[in-house]
């Protein structure tokens, strides 16, 4: 459950920082703007605003940073899956050496645990997964405020579908007929 940081026994109405993405109520949360912020982030927010510092511009992730917490992720997830499946593939091996069909069947986890990874650890742990973390990024809105949980599961959902529908997960042609085009908004019902 969450609640406020500084009045735990506050659970309704709670507001997210701007700045740090923590989980307020509204007698500890100040408005500048548009944004929202919590005392500690207020005070660094007028301090960056009177040395004409830009800190409502959002800097995007570069392609190697991204790339490399997709590999950590990627890593998290698959490795101890492949490892149970190796084991109970060769454990389960009959007299001919071959394995059983139903360790086939530890495959299907696989198709969903990415996607579920990602959406629960972005709803869950402030729009970072561990190799998002690892590496310093986040997903946030365009405003710089967190995501909520639809988008997220939204995200999670474009992002496999479009996986499921291109022919090589790795193919970088625009061009190509049987690939969808990226997921920029989410609709009810409609994935592109």
């Amino acid at each position: 459950m969450y609640a406020c940081r500084n009045h735990p026994a506050v659970i309704e109405g709670l507001r997210y920082c701007s700045r740090c993405g923590g989980q307020y109520c509204s007698d500890c949360i100040v408005s500048f703007g548009d944004r929202l912020y919590c005392g500690p982030c207020k005070n660094e927010q007028l301090r960056d605003m009177q040395s004409g510092i830009d800190r409502t511009r959002l800097n995007y992730a570069g392609f190697g940073k991204r790339f490399g917490a997709l590999i950590i992720d990627r890593l998290i997830v698959f490795a101890p899956l492949y490892v149970l499946f190796l084991v109970v593939m060769f454990s389960t091996m009959d007299s001919k050496g071959e394995p059983s069909p139903w360790a086939m069947l530890l495959l299907i986890p696989m198709i969903f645990a990415m996607p579920l990874y990602d959406a629960l650890m972005i709803q869950y742990r402030n729009g970072q997964t561990i190799g998002k973390r690892a590496l310093k990024l986040r997903v946030v809105r365009i405003d710089g405020s967190p995501v909520t949980a639809g988008q997220a599961w939204a995200a999670r959902r474009c992002d496999s579908s479009s996986r499921a529908a291109s022919p090589s997960s790795t193919t970088s042609r625009p061009s190509s007929p049987t690939r969808r085009p990226p997921c920029t908004t989410w609709h009810p019902g409609r994935a592109w």
